[in-house]
């Protein structure tokens, strides 16, 4: 699986737009569909930093360095 099919992946687990996505990290949406699609494969370290924030996985499970997507922070859903 490349990068940007763990990106897309990800992505559609949480149940997030690609604007949202990118603009969590401060890209465009059409830079998300790049990167999804293999189309962008310059992606620069703090932008993968901050994509993996905000997906809850390590760079390294985006990377392909790690073959789980284990949350970085529990989330505690509210009750209320």
């Amino acid at each position: 699986m490349t990068f940007g099919e763990r990106v897309h992946l990800i992505r559609r687990r949480k149940k997030m737009t690609q604007q949202a996505l990118g603009d969590a990290v401060g890209v465009t949406k059409a830079t998300i569909f790049r990167v999804e699609k293999g189309d962008f494969a310059d992606v620069k370290g703090q932008t993968i930093a901050k994509m993996a924030k905000t997906l809850n996985v390590s760079a390294d499970y985006l990377l392909g360095l790690k073959p789980d997507p284990e949350p970085l922070y529990e989330i505690v859903e509210d009750e209320n």
